[in-house]
């Protein structure tokens, strides 16, 4: 009798101790919210931007027998092929003005930051736009200490292209603009990091090798090939960062 009662009490133990492995072993879904201008909402030859991408990779679509699946949910106040929070033609004060209603209602772990385009299109000054993201981290990090940022350089442009842009041409200087400004994003990012903040930098335009033939029409936003390029070096630094589904 006591080796039987003995025996229940190892079964008992056993389920139980099982249970706290499958609970540990699912992972936490990491909230991830896409911040940023039309390169982030998208809407053009391929309508998620890197989002739809992105999601099939991280879910292990591809190749789901041998691909990992990362817990994920992207946020955001916007909606197509995912929540995000794109908007087309915004610079980066503009996303400070909603960061701290965003970040409040949405509560992200993880943002992926992609602006200055726009600030640029808009003939602001390198000085100025760094100034201005600053300011957008510096918001951010106000709204939640803990959040973690991957930050991307700006996207290049194709000038002949975009002189033509049906928006509107874009200024003649914007390219070498984007340039300076990238060859200073290493400073700001380590300006945050002095400080002890989660944030990351990634070099978009350098670690996808965009080609002219990835970019639509007018040479300022991308089509499939150019935002899955995106998408794979968003993977790259995110993943290390989520935790796997089993």
């Amino acid at each position: 009798r006591e080796q039987k009662m003995n025996g229940v009490r190892c079964v008992v133990l056993f389920v139980v101790i099982n249970v706290v492995m499958v609970c540990c072993a699912a992972g936490v879904v990491k909230k991830v919210l896409p911040f940023g201008d039309s390169n982030t909402q998208g809407g053009f030859l391929n309508q998620g931007s890197y989002r739809t991408e992105l999601g099939l990779l991280l879910k292990g679509d591809y190749n789901p027998t041998s691909q990992q699946k990362y817990l994920v949910d992207f946020v955001g106040s916007q909606y197509a092929y995912g929540d995000h929070e794109g908007h087309s033609g915004w610079t980066s004060t503009g996303l400070s003005s909603i960061a701290p209603w965003v970040i409040s209602n949405y509560e992200p772990d993880i943002i992926l930051l992609l602006i200055g385009t726009n600030d640029f299109y808009f003939n602001a000054t390198v000085e100025a736009t760094i100034t201005n993201v600053k300011a957008l981290i510096t918001e951010i990090y106000a709204s939640d200490p803990k959040v973690t940022i991957i930050a991307s350089t700006v996207t290049h442009i194709i000038p002949s292209r975009c002189a033509v842009y049906i928006m509107g041409p874009c200024p003649p200087n914007m390219e070498e603009n984007i340039e300076a400004y990238n060859l200073q994003f290493p400073s700001l990012i380590a300006d945050f990091t002095a400080q002890n903040k989660s944030i990351y930098m990634v070099d978009m335009p350098a670690e996808a090798g965009f080609t002219d033939d990835d970019y639509w029409t007018w040479g300022i936003h991308f089509n499939v090939t150019g935002y899955a390029k995106m998408a794979q070096v968003w993977a790259k630094h995110l993943s290390p960062l989520l935790d796997i589904s089993n």
